[in-house]
């Protein structure tokens, strides 16, 4: 039901009030929705930012949200996604560094 919900929803909305690594929520959500609005705390360090909308505090919030309900999601928006898993989560290319690591 979760899954469904992120799918369908236009705005994705994923604040985070700490910047301790990757959030799992904004992967599921980058991967199986539509637009993401986060704050910056969000996306530190995860490679994500390009594929989300940054807003910080509560009236960017606000703005943003009410701005992309009306943003239609394109083809272009789901294309440049596509290489996202190629080049931040391919299992084979992680695989092989850790690998080096261990020899």
């Amino acid at each position: 039901e979760m899954q469904d919900l992120i799918a369908r929803a236009q705005v994705n909305i994923l604040p985070s009030f700490n910047n301790t690594g990757i959030k799992l929520k904004l992967v599921n959500a980058v991967f199986n929705g539509r637009h993401c609005l986060v704050n910056r705390e969000a996306v530190a360090g995860s490679g994500l930012e390009q594929y989300c909308h940054i807003a910080d505090g509560e009236n960017d919030f606000i703005e943003a949200a009410a701005k992309l309900f009306e943003t239609p999601f394109t083809l272009d928006d789901i294309e440049m996604r596509q290489g996202i898993a190629q080049r931040l989560f391919n299992n084979m290319e992680n695989a092989r560094k850790l690998l080096s690591f261990l020899h």
